[in-house]
């Protein structure tokens, strides 16, 4: 049996009570990777934060910047301390 992760435990509660955890995320992400798949089934990592930047700034603009990255940091566990094992 896995240690218990209280920092991804509390990062995911963060995102619910933020109500960021919505089924319109999913749907989204569901719907990005089938259209990465349709146009390129190795996609890089490069060419998808190329496209995420350019709808970040020609669709929601900068003042959202900070905010965004707060929460794609939050999910990714950016900056978290790594946990003994």
């Amino acid at each position: 049996m896995s240690k218990f992760n209280m920092s991804s435990w509390m990062r995911k509660q963060y995102i619910t009570e933020a109500g960021l955890d919505s089924s319109t995320s999913k749907k989204l992400a569901d719907a990005m990777n089938s259209a990465m798949e349709e146009i390129d089934s190795e996609m890089s990592y490069k060419d998808f934060a190329v496209a995420v930047a350019d709808v970040l700034k020609n669709e929601y603009g900068e003042h959202v910047f900070d905010m965004w990255m707060d929460v794609l940091h939050s999910e990714l566990g950016y900056g978290d301390k790594k946990e003994d094992k």
